[in-house]
């Protein structure tokens, strides 16, 4: 999850729910605090994700907003 306004290009894990292909729905991490840090995503939105090369690894990248997506366990 890319994080915004803090000066640099900043990423952190959040967890989140597969639910087709490359298609996630985000969730909140256990100490997440929206007055501390800002998202470029909302959790419990549903998100596009694609496999980028950050540092020494690739991750899942969280990259648009998906509209139109239900999901029930």
């Amino acid at each position: 999850m890319q994080l915004l306004n803090e000066g640099t290009v900043t990423f952190r894990p959040a967890p989140a729910i597969l639910i087709k292909h490359n298609i996630y729905k985000l969730l909140a991490t256990e100490n997440y605090a929206p007055e501390d840090e800002t998202w470029e995503f909302l959790p419990y939105s549903y998100i596009l994700v694609e496999k980028r090369k950050l540092g020494d690894g690739d991750f899942l990248v969280a990259i648009e907003n998906v509209k139109g997506v239900s999901y029930s366990n």
